[in-house]
């Protein structure tokens, strides 16, 4: 929820800030509109306060505590007080907001349809289990229904240990996908921030803050930077954090270009991300498929095998 408060907020803004108004008239203009959401109204007091005090709004950000902004959201609009575009920025920061929901909701989707069809098998394998010794007939009347009970739960056990181990992977697995897509956030924000006119190890610092769900990634961007201030080529910083996009750093040392390189790489990491998301929704439903196709195959040797060896016997 607190997210969609920040896109609320962000989105405001942008718009006030389009039509040239300055940040206190911003914070003003959002208390007296209608439908609000209240953390954001309540936001827009407090930071309104904050700037009558003659504080920064990167300052009032911070320490706003209607809405948690991110250390990476607030040093963006502290980059931006140093010398760049606060609109620039906010159009930055409604682009970034939008990508982080439209990821959220691709996320949903994907685990909605093998999550409904895996309850329901789970429901259709449990009626199945607690019903299965009354559609047995005892036609030569010695059938062992207290083994056959036996045989039944262990099956069933089996195949929901089965059914919710294969659904955890799933799970993860689409987790894993979406999460290289912070791969493409990071070059984002350090191609904006370097046509903002701040240097590479600043760049390098901010885009730390974003990665910081992603332990592996930031762990490459702090070496990354260090191997920049010992004075290493761009080519080396960024075939550390990305080895992918190391040739486009390359050509910049030749050209000089270090900027058009940084808007290369960001969209050959986005045209990535798009092919990765797509394969991740062509492979939802022939797994979620197998995985409930295992199941009742699992439940089906535990409950209808035994019979028919019984009686085939």
């Amino acid at each position: 929820m607190n997210d969609r408060n920040v896109l609320k907020f962000t989105q405001v803004i942008h718009t006030v800030l389009q039509s040239g108004m300055n940040l206190g008239q911003a914070m003003e203009m959002i208390q007296k509109m209608n439908g609000m959401p209240q953390k954001v109204i309540q936001a827009a007091v407090q930071m309104n306060a904050f700037l009558e005090q003659g504080r920064l709004f990167s300052n009032a950000l911070s320490d706003c505590d209607a809405i948690h902004f991110g250390p990476e959201y607030v040093a963006f609009v502290a980059a931006a007080e140093k010398g760049g575009s606060v609109q620039a920025t906010f159009d930055f920061l409604l682009k970034r907001e939008k990508e982080k929901e439209k990821r959220k909701n691709s996320m949903t989707s994907i685990c909605a349809y093998p999550l409904i069809v895996i309850i329901v098998a789970f429901a259709g394998g449990l009626l199945l289990a607690f019903n299965s010794q009354k559609i047995v007939p005892d036609v030569s009347g010695t059938f062992k229904f207290e083994l056959y009970g036996r045989q039944v739960f262990l099956g069933c056990v089996k195949a929901n240990g089965f059914l919710f181990s294969s659904a955890f992977f799933l799970f993860m697995w689409f987790r894993h996908f979406i999460n290289k897509n912070i791969v493409f956030d990071v070059f984002s924000i350090m191609s904006f921030l370097l046509n903002g006119h701040l240097s590479l190890d600043e760049a390098l610092k901010i885009s730390v803050l974003s990665a910081q769900k992603n332990e592996g990634l930031k762990r490459r961007i702090i070496r990354g930077r260090e191997l920049l201030q010992l004075g290493n080529p761009v080519s080396l910083v960024i075939e550390c954090i990305e080895k992918n996009c190391a040739l486009y750093a390359a050509f910049a040392e030749i050209n000089g270009d270090l900027k058009n390189a940084f808007v290369q790489m960001t969209s050959y990491l986005e045209d990535k991300k798009t092919r990765r998301e797509k394969m991740c929704m062509d492979m939802v439903e022939p797994l979620t498929m197998c995985v409930v196709a295992t199941y009742i195959i699992i439940l089906l040797k535990s409950i209808v095998m035994p019979v028919i060896f019984y009686y085939g016997g």
